[in-house]
């Protein structure tokens, strides 16, 4: 058998088991019986339930990614590109913490655990922040003095926003909220006339 497909039956198991179970109640047996692998080989993959985990996570910060930098290229206008970043942006991130009980706790209790798992994504964002500040810049449409800061005080807030909403929880405020952060960095960078 291919490890590499080993490997992606291991998770998308682990994603099911983990999603019914919890972080907590699921153990490597749990993930050996649902991917009808035995532990051991279980264990050639990871050395722990919590690298399982953190694979799974990653993969699925993968997905947000793939999906957001299509959407990205789907729009042309510099603020519904940036409005769709920040609203699917926090939104797929509020939505991971829902679906893996863990996640959620580590925002809540243990953020340096959250941030060395994010790292890929804030990597990324870092990337496509840049890139669209700089256009925007470029044509004048965002009024940005430092590029650089510009795109680390947006992460920030973009970050600090999605950690009050996981610890809030409530749907219709989310909505709301992640509606006025767009309206608030929009109009922050716009060029005045």
């Amino acid at each position: 058998m291919n490890p590499k497909s080993s490997k992606e039956t291991i998770l998308n198991e682990a994603l099911v088991i983990f999603g019914k179970l919890g972080f907590h109640k699921t153990t490597m047996a749990d993930i050996a019986n649902a991917s009808n692998r035995g532990r051991r080989t279980i264990y050639t993959h990871f050395k722990t339930k919590e690298e399982v985990y953190e694979a799974v996570v990653e993969r699925e910060i993968d997905k947000i990614l793939l999906t957001l930098k299509s959407k990205m290229e789907s729009y042309d206008s510099i603020d519904e590109k940036l409005s769709q970043y920040i609203n699917y942006r926090i939104s797929s991130i509020i939505q991971l913490t829902k679906q893996y009980d863990a996640l959620k706790e580590a925002f809540v209790n243990n953020y340096s655990w959250v941030e060395k798992i994010r790292k890929k994504l804030d990597e990324e964002e870092k990337i496509m922040l840049t890139q669209l500040l700089r256009n925007g810049s470029e044509t004048s449409y965002f009024r940005i003095e430092n590029l650089d800061i510009a795109v680390k005080n947006s992460s920030l807030i973009i970050k600090g926003f999605e950690f009050m909403l996981i610890k809030e929880d409530t749907h219709e405020t989310t909505l709301d909220q992640i509606n006025n952060l767009q309206k608030l960095l929009l109009n922050g960078l716009k060029t005045r006339k």
